[in-house]
Order: structure tokens, then sequence, then C-alpha cells
């Protein structure tokens, strides 16, 4: 089934293109700070992926 799938997508599952290549530590570390702060205060039980758009893809 996974073969289908890969042969029907081909590599774009494998290699997704990125908005803003590979995400760094620093991104990572500033989404953290802002969920940290009072600006987040209405940000209640979301997942925020970090990946650098690969999910759009």
């Amino acid at each position: 089934m996974i073969q289908q799938l890969l042969n029907k997508r081909g590599s774009k599952w494998l290699h997704p293109p990125r908005l803003a290549g590979y995400t760094q530590p620093e991104e990572v570390a500033n989404v953290l700070l802002y969920l940290a702060s009072d600006l987040s205060s209405h940000i209640i039980g979301q997942t925020v992926v970090i990946d650098g758009g690969a999910v759009l893809s």
C-alpha cells in the first residue's frame, strides 16, 4: 500500500518543498517565547507546527 501511494505522489512526500528552508533552533525558541508571553493569552489547546511550510505542500 505504501508503495502504491509513493508511486502515485512521487517524491513529494519524501522531500516536500519548504517555504523557508530548514527550521532553525532560534525559530522554535521564538515560538516558545511567544507562547509563554502574555501576547498569547487567547491561544489555548492548539498544536503549533513549525516546519517551514512543509504542511502546505
